[in-house]
């Protein structure tokens, strides 16, 4: 038994198919094709969030929008503090010392602060920038 070659008519239609492109113009379009897959799929995934991150220079920093606020927040081990700046045009609109600041992670409208002077979590409420206290416990710095 003999396997059909690609002259052969097909049974349905009757029409012969005779091979368009040589193996090398076949391997160039499933490159050109994959590449094109890959490359939609790299530009559908979506970025990690900026919320949060790190600075080149080891300050932490957080990105809050809300109450008509839209605030870049970075903690500055360096000089142990943490600076809120407009978002928008980078000015600094108010800076809290936080002695021995490390660093933050926002979360909703909350801030927690690790530091090296405090042991554990701090809360700082947003926007109001107002220490609060951790559950179960009665101090807020």
């Amino acid at each position: 038994m003999s396997l059909p070659s690609l002259s052969m008519p097909h049974a349905a239609t009757g029409f012969t198919s005779s091979p368009r492109f040589g193996w090398r113009a076949r391997l160039v379009i499933a490159t050109l094709a994959m590449t094109l897959v890959l490359g939609a799929a790299w530009l559908a995934t979506p970025l990690p969030s900026t919320a949060n991150g790190s600075a080149a220079n080891g300050h932490t920093f957080a990105h809050w929008r809300g109450e008509g606020r839209d605030w870049l927040l970075m903690a500055k081990p360096d000089t142990g503090e943490l600076v809120v700046y407009d978002a928008a045009d980078g000015r600094p609109l108010r800076r809290l010392r936080v002695a021995g600041v490390k660093d933050i992670v926002l979360e909703d409208n909350w801030l927690f602060v690790t530091s090296t002077a405090h042991p554990g979590l701090r809360l700082l409420h947003l926007p109001q920038l107002s220490w609060r206290p951790l559950p179960g416990t009665t101090e807020a710095r």
